[in-house]
């Protein structure tokens, strides 16, 4: 975990548990394992608040403002170790036509190509 990150649910940063691996860190990959082996749930650290951090000194419209999920470390390290196990397969799951999810593919393909079909519609309309 990037250790400046935002703090976790429990106000924990990264940085704390890198600083003190030595005394938690057994315990970390062992809930971690266990979790993503099946022996374990993750009901217990399935918490997130969302919140509302100022891009500017004194905001004023909400437009000011970008939007953050707290969630626990422990959770960030599962979600982010399925995320990169799951990458291997991802273009072989997800459809041609859906390119938002795949890192080979760009949004903007599907936008003009949705962009070209109005546009064909429209002037066939038009005849």
């Amino acid at each position: 975990m990037f250790p400046t990150k935002s703090p976790s649910l429990d106000g924990m940063p990264a940085l704390f548990y890198q600083r003190y691996w030595h005394v938690i860190g057994n315990d970390v990959v062992s809930f971690c394992l266990n979790v993503l082996n099946g022996q374990a749930s993750v009901r217990e650290i399935n918490h997130t608040l969302i919140t509302l951090i100022p891009k500017v000194d004194n905001p004023t419209r909400v437009t000011e403002y970008r939007p953050t999920s707290l969630c626990s470390v422990l959770y960030k390290l599962i979600s982010t170790t399925l995320v990169n196990r799951m990458k291997g397969i991802m273009q072989d799951v997800i459809s041609e036509y859906q390119s938002a999810f795949v890192p080979s593919r760009l949004i903007t393909d599907n936008i003009i190509a949705a962009f070209e079909s109005i546009k064909a519609r429209y002037v066939k309309s038009l005849r």
